[in-house]
C-alpha cells in the first residue's frame, strides 16, 4: 500500500466510513419499518435523509459535545470516538475548541427539518 494513502486514510478513517455506512443503513431500514408502502418516492428520500442527518448529528456529532464537556477536550480524551475527532481536527481545527459552533449548526438542521415537516403537514 502506497505510504502518502495509508498516512491519508487510516483506520479510523475506516471505521469512520463504516459508521457512517451502518447510520445510511439504518436510515434505510427506518423508511421501510416506518413508512406506508404507499408513501412516495419523495417521502421516502427526504426521510431517509433527515434520518440519516439526524442520526449523524447525535452519534457522531454528540459524541464530541460529551468529549468535550466535564472538564474535557477532544484533545485529551482516549477512545474510538476521540481518534475520529482528533482525525478530523487535522483538517478543521475548530473541532479541538469548544463547540459552540458546532452547536449552532446542529439546532439550524433541526429548524430547517422542522420547518419542512411542517410545511409538507400544511400541503396535505
Amino acid at each position: 500500500m502506497d505510504s502518502t494513502f495509508s498516512e491519508v486514510f487510516t483506520a479510523t478513517s475506516a471505521y469512520s466510513l463504516g459508521a457512517t455506512v451502518a447510520i445510511l443503513v439504518a436510515a434505510l431500514i427506518a423508511a421501510k419499518v416506518a413508512l406506508p408502502r404507499t408513501a412516495s418516492k419523495t417521502d421516502k428520500i427526504t426521510f431517509v435523509w433527515l434520518t440519516f442527518d439526524a442520526l449523524i448529528h447525535f452519534i457522531l456529532e454528540g459524541s464530541f459535545l460529551y468529549l468535550s464537556t466535564f472538564g474535557k477536550t477532544v484533545a485529551t480524551s482516549s477512545g474510538p470516538f476521540a481518534s475520529l475527532w482528533s482525525e478530523y481536527a487535522k483538517a478543521d481545527i475548530r473541532w479541538v475548541f469548544i463547540p459552540i459552533w458546532l452547536m449552532v449548526d446542529s439546532y439550524g438542521h433541526i429548524a430547517t427539518a422542522l420547518r419542512l415537516g411542517a410545511r409538507k403537514t400544511k400541503q396535505k
